[in-house]
């Protein structure tokens, strides 16, 4: 069985570690691989990568909007450029809290918007619910 695979991308290693082992502990039993990013440019480009050896893939995203080279907004309208992210569930976990940015990412298609510090439930039944899982 392929494992699912989450990415989180934060430019905090705190939080992307912190999700990580939420997740894990709460959804072990799952078959999820996780693989985090602080840089959401270096990101794009393993996942827009034409070599298959290297190219980057996911199940669903998470993703922070206040980073630096590319924010989290300008990396999921450049995702949603691709056939093979567009229907992909993305969840953003930020302190962005601006309703007018929450919009933006609502029509880009971002499926919940967790501010933080986060709820660890709302972020498992959350990931739970976009993944399909029992």
């Amino acid at each position: 069985m392929k494992k699912k695979r989450i990415i989180i991308v934060d430019d905090c290693k705190v939080t992307t570690t912190t999700v990580e082992a939420t997740l894990t502990r709460f959804l072990r039993d799952h078959h999820i691989e996780f693989k985090s990013y602080t840089n959401p440019k270096e990101l794009y480009h393993k996942l827009i990568s034409e070599d298959l050896n290297t190219q980057e893939y996911y199940d669903l995203l998470i993703c922070d909007i206040n980073m630096p080279e590319m924010n989290g907004l300008d990396l999921i309208l450049e995702l949603m450029d691709h056939n093979r992210f567009k229907n992909k569930p993305i969840v953003v976990l930020s302190t962005e809290s601006d309703e007018e940015v929450k919009m933006v990412g609502n029509d880009l298609g971002v499926n919940d918007w967790i501010v933080k510090p986060f709820d660890p439930n709302h972020l498992v039944n959350t990931v739970s619910e976009l993944m399909t899982l029992p």
